[in-house]
């Protein structure tokens, strides 16, 4: 009987240490969340968002049950032209007095195949939420750590953000990295 109890025990402690049930905010000096939007009809212009906070509150062993999120302070965005940077953050476009934030939290975390998934959740820009469904790879790094990297396309006019325009495209690929600390 005492062997039984044993190794029920040992069983026991094996499948409950094999669960990961985290709260993982990510680390700003790794992370990144990077744009590419197209600029004057035949060129790239990229930029990134400085300050952002967020974490991945993961209930189980897997990523499917978990909850993303994160907010972004849109002033911190760079261009690399100072003079572009102050536009965008105008009323022209993200008008940053008004609405500082920009916030996404995960609805359904679905898997389509290995380390990948579809995270389905909503963007909120220049004050207008959106369903939008994000491409992430899980990258797993030494000492249980992990990279998540989320990639989507987006329309900027269906969140208000600016007008259409012949030197800025309408569609910009958003680019995520996030690194658990």
């Amino acid at each position: 009987m005492n062997k039984f109890k044993s190794l029920l025990l040992s069983l026991l402690v094996v499948a409950t240490s094999s669960l990961r049930a985290d709260n993982l905010s990510f680390n700003n000096s790794n992370s990144s969340i990077n744009f590419e939007i197209n600029h004057m009809l035949f060129m790239t212009a990229k930029g990134s968002f400085k300050e952002f906070s967020g974490n991945i509150d993961i209930t189980d062993s897997t990523l499917v049950s978990a909850t993303i999120s994160f907010s972004v302070k849109v002033a911190s965005i760079d261009t690399d032209d100072d003079e572009r940077d102050e536009h965008l953050r105008t009323k022209d476009y993200f008008d940053v007095a008004k609405y500082p934030d920009a916030n996404f939290k995960s609805t359904q975390i679905e898997s389509i195949g290995e380390n990948k998934y579809k995270v389905n959740g909503d963007l909120t820009i220049h004050g207008s939420t959106k369903s939008v469904v994000f491409v992430m790879t899980e990258k797993k790094l030494e000492s249980m750590k992990a990279e998540y990297h989320m990639e989507l396309e987006l329309n900027r006019l269906d969140f208000g953000v600016g007008e259409s325009s012949l030197m800025m495209g309408d569609n910009v690929k958003l680019k995520v990295i996030l690194t658990d600390k």
